[in-house]
């Protein structure tokens, strides 16, 4: 009988350096960190009261993101086959979108425009985009803008303004990172008694929307803002609140906005808010991101009615 022996190959042990350690922990970390960013995480629905209060479907809620340079919450906006999170600004119009935030579009440009915002000017190649879908929105063709040079850093993948909003119920909800939007307008069930007019939302081009509330006990015409992260008080307002126009920062006392009354509220003073929200009534007033995150906002643009909860 033959002894079989077995022969053991000693196999060199692969070396690692250091940097390669560090490349691939980079590089590991850097996968899901991105694949968190284009995959916000969505809370138990169940036990989300108002999803069912208003009678939206699940199918009705999508993820919103809220970290950024800008604050603000973000929604998807689907291109081709390709989605980012683009900044929902209230108070801007249109889809504006990065050179470089999506890697190939069907786009046809028609011309050139300069854009100013503030102490911003953007050079603007507007022209029809195919194949978008904004939530569950979808177009064949829309009119959009990609910025081709920004004064400032244009650092959002997109900003998306409010009309591709229109004719349907939105809320938003920061508090749990998430939004519901309908498209049937009649299956949503608001509470009447505490619904809010909107001021003259019949014309699309009447940006920011308007509304009254008062402020330590004033009736006075507001707006909201979703990328102010303080709500914003103009010179006069202020005057007329306190005696002096030479402030930085001032606390309201009490913002009451139909049945929802908000304490203290500490708002920056910005002189240019009458002249960037024009209005034929003055506008003195914007409600930022520190009141929406302690609210939940719906907008039925159709019915032209707000709620704030």
């Amino acid at each position: 009988m033959k002894n079989k022996t077995k022969t053991l190959t000693n196999k060199q042990p692969v070396k690692t350096t250091g940097t390669s350690l560090f490349l691939l922990c980079f590089l590991i970390i850097s996968s899901l960190i991105t694949n968190c960013q284009k995959q916000p995480r969505i809370p138990e629905l169940t036990e989300i009261s108002w999803i069912k209060n208003y009678n939206y479907k699940t199918e009705n809620i999508f993820p919103v993101k809220t970290s950024g340079k800008i604050p603000g919450p973000r929604i998807s906006v689907t291109i081709g086959e390709e989605s980012q999170y683009c900044l929902l600004d209230f108070n801007k119009q249109g889809l504006i979108i990065s050179e470089n935030a999506y890697k190939s579009l069907k786009f046809e440009p028609v011309h050139l425009v300069n854009s100013f915002s503030g102490n911003d000017e953007m050079l603007l190649e507007a022209g029809y985009l195919e194949n978008v879908k904004i939530l569950d929105l979808e177009y064949e063709t829309i009119y959009a803008s990609i910025v081709k040079h920004s004064k400032t850093k244009f650092s959002e993948k997109g900003v998306i303004g409010p009309e591709f909003l229109f004719n349907n119920c939105f809320t938003l909800d920061l508090k749990n990172g998430i939004c519901a939007f309908s498209q049937d307008i009649e299956s949503i069930n608001l509470p009447d008694q505490n619904l809010i007019t909107l001021k003259d939302l019949s014309s699309q081009d009447n940006i920011p929307f308007k509304f009254y509330g008062n402020i330590n006990n004033s009736k006075t015409l507001m707006a909201i803002s979703t990328t102010k992260r303080k709500s914003q008080i103009s010179p006069e307002l202020l005057q007329q609140l306190s005696g002096s126009s030479y402030k930085k920062e001032f606390s309201i006392d009490t913002l009451e906005i139909n049945n929802k009354i908000f304490i203290n509220v500490l708002c920056n003073v910005n002189p240019d808010i009458a002249q960037d929200f024009y209005a034929e009534e003055p506008l003195h007033f914007l409600i930022g991101l520190n009141v929406l995150e302690k609210s939940l906002l719906t907008i039925n643009f159709k019915k032209e009615l707000m709620l704030l909860e």
